[in-house]
């Protein structure tokens, strides 16, 4: 049985919200992302969540051997060790990270309330690598042929709390421009690349 909880905010990378796409050797396309926390968050219940998920599935006893023997698939990873191992990754360094994902669409809402009250549905488009979130997720046991055993995170919902530097060096269109103020035919008659 998946165990469900909300995570604390983080900064969101590599999201995969609009469209599924297959992550490296995956055979099945998902939607997902990547989490970032700074290393002193507190992911206790996380973790907890976690162990609860694989004792369930494997016992007590085998549990603790799988964990002290690095044969149980973890999914709280360590920022300092994927920067070490990849160029370019240094925003991971002295942070910890999760990798989410589902086969079905994640539900997708912004910090403000809609017409009903709640949280008011975004696109897609919203979310972007830098930008803070916070993901309802439920935890899960695995044990694939190929995968090996451990401990996975699906996402379930994602809400976007707010901006932040993006971590994919791209700008936003209103930072690149600024506010054109001549009036349209005025601009028409001063601006023709064609000519």
């Amino acid at each position: 049985m998946a165990v469900r909880l909300k995570l604390p905010y983080g900064t969101l990378s590599y999201p995969a919200l609009a469209e599924p796409r297959k992550v490296g050797d995956a055979t099945k396309a998902t939607y997902s992302c990547v989490i970032i926390f700074p290393e002193d968050t507190d992911l206790s219940e996380l973790e907890e969540a976690c162990k609860a998920a694989a004792v369930e599935k494997w016992g007590e006893e085998r549990t603790a051997k799988m964990i002290k023997a690095k044969a149980l698939k973890w999914p709280i990873k360590s920022g300092d060790e994927y920067s070490a191992k990849k160029d370019g990754q240094e925003f991971y360094e002295g942070k910890q990270f999760v990798n989410l994902k589902s086969e079905d669409q994640p539900g997708l809402v912004g910090p403000r309330a809609g017409p009903d009250g709640r949280p008011q549905s975004l696109s897609p488009n919203e979310f972007y690598p830098g930008c803070t979130v916070r993901a309802s997720v439920a935890v899960y046991p695995f044990d694939h042929p190929q995968g090996g055993k451990g401990v996975g995170i699906g996402l379930n919902n994602l809400q976007f709390v707010k901006h932040g530097d993006r971590l994919d060096n791209r700008r936003r269109a209103e930072d690149d421009f600024d506010v054109i103020t001549e009036d349209a035919d005025e601009l028409e008659d001063a601006i023709n690349p064609l000519d």
